[in-house]
Order: structure tokens, then C-alpha cells, then sequence
């Protein structure tokens, strides 16, 4: 069961900005918190440790989650991650590619290379992301056979000749048959064709084409 970790009705609202970005940079990777409406932020995390997997759902008004390259220095748990929009619309940014996740969509992206995931659109609405923590020696393969899935676009990026084989790689050492991602999945049939990935726009460029406001 998912336990609470911020809530945002324990707080005032002039302080819920600063006490949620104090969390991240205390946790497992460091991570800092922007918003352009500091005074009007709401969030909420709820958490759950699966053995070595952390589960964590976030739900945040218009704002950004940043990791630097100074957090990276300063630490880095190697771990890879999936993240799931539950609602809402996410830009994560990563490895020079950025996906614009909308509900049910996913994309994985790393701690050990710096990122940026901007949740809403500015002065809109907000957004849920449900991300998985796995540890990257729970893997089996050598290399860094998870750039190729980095903020991959769920539908209209793949990855670069080589990305299928980096996708069968994506399952627990030594385990079970079951537990590696499907071939016919949608998330492998997205990173599976050797189609080089458009060039990466503005958030305000994906955002607004998403939502019909812009020519895609």
C-alpha cells in the first residue's frame, strides 16, 4: 500500500514549494523543485518500497523537477527509471531528447545523466507521474545500454540500431522468463524501429502542439 510522504494540506502554501523541494534534495538521487507560482503550488507523494524497487506517484501543479550535473557529482545510486502519466501532461527531458508523455504513456530515463521533468503546461493544469526506482545492477548486460530508451517520445520516436537489443537487456539478472519486458508490449514495439528521433522542441512547442493550439 502506498504511504504518504508530502501532503499538501499539511502546509500552508507559501511554504509547500520550499518543503517539497527540501524532500528531493534529501532523497534517494538528488533532485531540486521550480515552479513559476510558488504562492499557488499544491503536490502530493505517496511511496512504496517492492524490495529494491521504489514506486513513488506524483501529483504537482505546473512546475519542474530538475537534476543537475552538480547532483549528479555529488551522487549518483545508478538506478534506471520508468515513469508512467497517469493524468495530465509530462515533458521529460534527457540525453538531449525530450518525450511528451500524456496518460498512459511512458518513458524511462536515468539518474546517472542530468534531467528535467515538467509537469503541466504553464498557467494550466497539473499532472501525475507514477515512477519506478530499479537499480541498475538488478540488470543484466554491460554498457550503457539504457541511453538508446531515454526520453524516447512514446509514439512517434524509436531508438537508434541497436535499441531492441537494449530493450531485452531491460530485465532482472537471472530472472524469470516472465519478468522481462515483452517483445510485442507497447513500450518495446515503441523502441524497437531504427527510424532516427525528431529533433527536440520547447516544452511550450510539444505542450501546445498536444494540445491543438500549435501545428505538431
Amino acid at each position: 500500500m502506498l504511504r504518504t510522504l508530502f501532503e499538501r494540506d499539511d502546509l500552508p502554501p507559501h511554504d509547500r514549494l520550499a518543503a517539497l523541494n527540501d524532500l528531493f534534495l534529501t532523497g534517494e538521487h538528488t533532485m531540486g523543485v521550480l515552479s513559476g507560482d510558488a504562492e499557488g503550488f499544491s503536490a502530493s507523494v505517496r511511496g512504496v518500497d517492492l524490495a529494491a524497487v521504489n514506486v513513488v506517484e506524483l501529483t504537482m501543479s505546473p512546475g519542474r523537477v530538475v537534476r543537475s550535473e552538480m547532483m549528479v557529482r555529488q551522487g549518483d545510486p545508478e538506478l534506471v527509471c520508468l515513469a508512467l502519466a497517469a493524468s495530465g501532461s509530462v515533458l521529460m527531458s534527457q540525453a538531449g531528447r525530450d518525450a511528451l508523455l500524456g496518460p498512459g504513456d511512458i518513458a524511462f530515463y536515468d539518474s546517472s545523466r542530468p534531467f528535467e521533468i515538467r509537469f503541466g503546461t504553464p498557467g494550466g493544469e497539473g499532472a501525475t507521474l507514477i515512477r519506478a526506482h530499479v537499480p541498475r545492477a538488478l540488470f543484466s548486460g554491460s554498457g550503457d545500454f539504457v541511453e538508446p530508451l531515454l526520453a524516447r517520445p512514446p509514439s512517434t520516436a524509436a531508438c537508434p540500431r541497436g535499441g531492441s537489443r537494449a530493450v531485452r537487456r531491460l530485465r532482472p539478472a537471472g530472472g524469470s522468463r516472465g519478468s522481462r519486458l515483452p517483445g510485442g508490449s507497447p513500450a518495446a514495439r515503441r523502441t524497437s524501429s531504427s527510424e532516427a528521433a525528431p529533433p527536440p522542441r520547447s516544452f511550450d512547442e510539444v505542450a501546445g502542439a498536444r494540445a491543438g493550439l500549435l501545428e505538431p
